[in-house]
């Protein structure tokens, strides 16, 4: 089952893994090819794209913090940067269309001369994605950096973006298919439990691993849910049913001897018969 942003199917989720990741909420790995592939993605209940509020600011110094520590990754598309907010939903609309124009770019001066034909709200994300990148490089240096710099670093930060709007007090429009999904791909028939009893799980375990700085692969969570009565497709059969199995497939010593007792029986009975 994929996830958003990840063209692979993740064997890893990370959770608050600052000390690895910068966009740290929720970290997605696939590591089943040649390379690692990864989603690092931050998740906020809003998020303003504006340059003077402290969340978007905070947000664009973890991507530039990103691209420090996984530059060639990043450009190479094989780590993508998060956002999932709630809203506002125009600017995070906007923000997820600019992504997607800059992803189809191969260089920031093509984006640039895109961005005329883009309408206002793409003009208005832009202004404040460079005047942050702008800002927050001038921190770390004694000199205001240069503007193709600025522009190439948000175009880096852009082209890698992948923007989920989900809201918050109710059910995401993508929860009856994940359902769906779960139910007929993951849960094996006979579990006692259904897709939003596991969800409920799942749920559970990120509040209890995640304030932790865990890190889950298909193997921890497969056990997990094993442990509280959940039937995965592919699991193994229980226990009980293997005994059974080895019993009626594989005798024993005492199946053998018991085996033997009648055949010396049987030979004895024979030879008794032809003597009469």
């Amino acid at each position: 089952m994929q996830v958003p942003g990840l063209d692979a199917v993740p064997d890893s989720v990370c959770l608050q893994k600052a000390n690895d990741f910068p966009l740290d909420d929720v970290v997605v790995l696939s590591r089943q090819g040649s390379y690692e592939l990864a989603v690092q993605r931050q998740v906020k209940r809003t998020l303003e794209i504006v340059s003077s509020r402290g969340p978007w600011r905070k947000t664009m110094g973890q991507c530039l913090a990103s691209l420090e520590s996984f530059g060639d990754e990043i450009d190479a598309d094989r780590h993508r940067l998060g956002l999932t907010a709630s809203g506002p939903t125009t600017g995070l609309e906007a923000l997820r269309d600019l992504a997607a124009s800059a992803a189809a770019q191969k260089s920031v001066a093509d984006l640039l001369q895109e961005l005329p034909r883009l309408g206002q709200s793409y003009h208005r994300v832009w202004k404040h994605l460079t005047q942050t990148v702008s800002a927050l490089l001038a921190e770390s240096d004694v000199n205001a950096p240069e503007q193709e710099l600025v522009h190439r670093s948000a175009y880096r930060i852009a082209r890698r973006l992948v923007v989920q709007i989900e809201p918050t007090e109710q059910i995401s429009p993508r929860y009856p298919a994940l359902c769906a999904a779960l139910q007929e791909r993951v849960l094996h028939a006979d579990t006692g439990v259904d897709a939003a009893g596991v969800f409920r799980m799942v749920e559970e375990l990120a509040q209890e691993w995640g304030p932790r700085g865990g890190a889950i692969d298909a193997a921890m969570l497969r056990n997990r849910l094993r442990a509280r009565g959940v039937a995965l497709r592919g699991d193994p059969p229980a226990r009980s049913a293997v005994v059974v199995r080895q019993r009626v497939e594989q005798p024993g010593p005492e199946t053998l001897t018991q085996a033997a007792q009648v055949q010396t029986l049987t030979s004895h009975t024979g030879r008794s018969a032809r003597r009469m």
